[in-house]
């Protein structure tokens, strides 16, 4: 007996391989290439250089000095030293990439408290007389004794306002540092040396070098970190996970409801399990999801604000976080799915590039927002992230939680959930009233999304034409093309199918499998 010929598949030749791998992979290996562009670009911009931004960074200035007068060969010399300071720091530029605010302690305490400034420099009321008394001192020739008796200028960090606070105000120290000299002590030293000409003595190069530079400047931390957090970052780690368990958890979520409904198969190791499919309404499988979702957030913020407190963690009200990371779960976890339902495999992509490669670079958690690039401020402010570090931030660190930023963020959480149910919803309600039934091949694909999967071309169906002929032990002789013809009138009429026929169609094609709670027509 004489066996037909063997076809050879076109796969097998090396030109058909090269073909077919990358019509496969196109499409995987340009999202792939895509996302890690965006990625690159968010997280190198937001960091490289946040120096540049600092023209946006609040400091408090308080000038609380009263002035002093002093007698002078040449008459009374009346000194201002807070006020000459302060009007070099503005006039001269020196501080010219930080916005300053000159306001009095009081508004600088509060706006410490509820992270609305980044530190305060502080100039006290007897700057200039203890300048004034430096002077007059050692002029007298008691140099040797008082040259160590410098005025104070403080410089505060507070690391409750920003994760930065401390490196923005020791830049700020240092420009004191170099300018109080220029701008203070070439006065108070010609000063010095009028008086001890006019009492017939000479300074002491002690003496000329405490008045040369007659300020120290001190730097000090406001209300510094207790309540067992020791670290000015740890807002964004308590962000970084609610986030995760709202967009990590609706992935996991949405695979096993998937897995379970016959959607996808569920792999375990080697091992693959396909449940029977069922067909199932769109708006019922979100609507599904959506309460698995609702039933874990308070069960995970409970295990979150549990372990924070386990560890000693003391400094934020526990009910508070819980009820807001719930908020915070549920809005990312709706809104996770609600993508998905509506955009499908892509979906997962989308949730990693708004919750996570543009969430991250733009929450404020590792560099202040006010140090970001202008254009990340928009994005950030309608970001779960920036909202989850900031209400986590104002419940460690201030006193007023609900004004530091806990009401703003679960403003902006609450609309993201009231948008993801009613876009999620409709949309997933609209694909039932056209049937599209979520099944294998029921309908074709879009001509861009198949080119763009590279199911576009010719060689699958003529490969698969080729094999079943091979199979039924036919010659090539026109009867693939004739079955090709009928799949593609099929596919055509599938997709003109009207939402009644879709719908009892799979009522007819499931037969006894069809669940009538699940399976009623929309």
């Amino acid at each position: 007996m004489t066996s037909a010929p063997e076809r050879q598949h076109p796969g097998q030749t090396p030109g058909g391989v090269v073909a077919q791998f990358f019509r496969h992979t196109t499409g995987a290996m340009v999202a792939v290439i895509g996302l890690f562009a965006v990625i690159a670009f968010m997280y190198f911009e937001g960091t490289a250089n946040p120096q540049n931004h600092l023209n946006h960074v609040p400091v408090a200035i308080v000038n609380s000095d009263e002035g002093a007068t002093i007698d002078t060969p040449a008459g009374p010399q009346r000194l201002e030293v807070g006020d000459q300071i302060v009007g070099g720091m503005m006039d001269q530029n020196d501080f010219s990439e930080v916005y300053m605010r000159v306001v009095d302690k009081e508004t600088a305490e509060k706006g410490m408290d509820d992270a609305e400034f980044y530190g305060m420099v502080e100039f006290p009321a007897d700057l200039s007389e203890r300048i004034g008394d430096l002077v007059t001192s050692t002029a007298g020739g008691e140099g040797a004794d008082r040259a160590g008796e410098r005025a104070d200028i403080n410089v505060y960090s507070a690391p409750r306002s920003s994760v930065t606070s401390s490196q923005v105000m020791n830049t700020l120290a240092g420009v004191l540092v170099d300018s109080v000299p220029k701008q203070v002590g070439e006065q108070v030293l010609d000063n010095g040396r009028l008086l001890a000409e006019a009492e017939q003595s000479e300074l002491s190069p002690t003496a000329a070098a405490a008045l040369a530079d007659p300020v120290s400047i001190n730097q000090l931390t406001y209300h510094a970190l207790d309540g067992g957090v020791t670290n000015p970052s740890f807002p964004l780690f308590v962000a970084l996970v609610m986030i995760l368990a709202g967009f990590t958890g609706a992935m996991v979520v949405s695979q096993m409801i998937d897995s379970r409904l016959g959607y996808i198969p569920l792999d375990i190791g080697p091992f693959v399990h396909l449940a029977p499919l069922g067909t199932h309404p769109r708006r019922l499988v979100l609507i599904r999801k959506w309460v698995v979702t609702i039933i874990i957030s308070p069960i995970i913020s409970v295990l979150i604000a549990g372990i924070a407190h386990w560890i000693g963690v003391s400094a934020f009200p526990f009910w508070n976080l819980v009820l807001f990371s719930t908020l915070c779960i549920l809005s990312v976890g709706f809104a996770s799915h609600a993508t998905i339902a509506i955009f499908g495999n892509a979906g997962l992509l989308i949730n990693l590039l708004v919750f996570v490669v543009f969430g991250i670079p733009t929450s404020g958690g590792a560099i202040p927002s006010e140090m970001l690039p202008r254009w990340f401020e928009p994005i950030g402010q309608v970001e779960p992230m920036h909202a989850a570090v900031r209400a986590t931030r104002a419940m460690l660190f201030t006193d007023d939680p609900w004004s530091s930023g806990l009401g703003h963020a679960s403003v902006v959480l609450g609309i993201w959930l009231v948008l993801a149910a009613i876009f999620g919803y409709a949309v997933a309600a609209y694909y039932d009233r056209r049937g599209y039934v979520r099944e294998p091949n029921r309908f074709a694909l879009p001509p861009l999304v198949a080119r763009a999967l590279g199911e576009g071309g010719n060689t699958d169906e003529d490969d698969s034409g080729a094999r079943d002929d091979v199979d039924a032990g036919a010659p090539a002789n026109g009867s693939s093309s004739d079955k090709s013809g009928e799949e593609e009138t099929a596919v055509v009429a599938q997709k003109e199918m009207s939402a009644e026929d879709a719908w009892e169609d799979a009522r007819e094609h499931h037969g006894d499998e069809w669940d009538g709670s699940h399976g009623e027509r929309p």
